[in-house]
């Protein structure tokens, strides 16, 4: 029994470094699709996960062949992300709109049968802010006719924070981030799905910030899905 489970082991890596032989050495890609996550903040001893956002995401990649033997690939390139964060509250809510460029660094592993292709990946991402804003809707009541009204105000993210007009000072621009992936393909056309979790504190609580010292916001996971096309 042991005999056959090896010998089954071995016929079964031999075929996967077969087809190895036939992958391309290097693969461009195009992709598009939507960001789905969430941020977790926290202030003193308060903390809480914001509510979960929709945003687009789009790029491209190169993958590039590390062996003759086996299908490892190293990928790389370079994503645009809109990530997305909501707050509600009583009195109304809080939500960024943030755009990311990003560059992954990733290690995948190709598993072909004839024409399709199912291919697990890891790797670090490194994220740089754009552009971003904060709208916030609350609610306002005048003191004198007793009439309540909703206000919304829109504010920059990124850069430092401009005491007269409010801009700026809510979130530094870099992050790193682990991410893991799978897709799985057909020729050249590939659907995927990532997940990817930051490491950095992204608040600004420096001299230009809008947060006090111990304040954190970390991407606490996002979730991509994707379809894509192979040169």
């Amino acid at each position: 029994m042991k005999r056959t489970v090896l010998a089954s082991a071995i016929f079964l890596m031999a075929m996967v470094a077969a087809e190895a032989r036939d992958f391309q050495k290097n693969i461009f890609s195009i992709h598009a699709g939507v960001n789905i996550g969430n941020a977790m903040m926290k202030s003193g001893a308060g903390k809480f996960f914001t509510e979960q956002q929709a945003g687009l995401y789009a790029g491209g990649s190169y993958q590039r062949l590390l062996s003759d033997i086996v299908p490892v690939y190293f990928e790389t390139g370079a994503d645009i992300s809109q990530y997305g964060y909501k707050i509600t509250e009583d009195a109304g809510f809080s939500r960024f709109s943030i755009w990311y460029l990003q560059v992954p660094l990733m290690v995948n592993y190709k598993f072909a049968l004839g024409n399709f292709t199912l291919s697990p990946g890891i790797g670090v991402v490194g994220s740089f802010g754009m552009a971003g804003s904060s709208e916030q809707e609350y609610e306002y009541s005048d003191f004198q006719t007793g009439e309540e009204t909703m206000l919304t105000d829109r504010y920059r993210v990124f850069g430092d924070f401009d005491s007269r007009t409010g801009q700026g000072g809510y979130l530094r621009r870099a992050d790193i981030g682990l991410r893991g992936s799978v897709h799985a393909g057909w020729k050249r056309v590939s659907i995927g799905i990532a997940y990817t979790v930051g490491f950095m504190n992204l608040a600004n609580t420096g001299e230009k910030g809008v947060y006090p010292n111990g304040t954190v916001i970390k991407d606490f996971g996002t979730l991509t899905i994707s379809a894509g096309f192979s040169f």
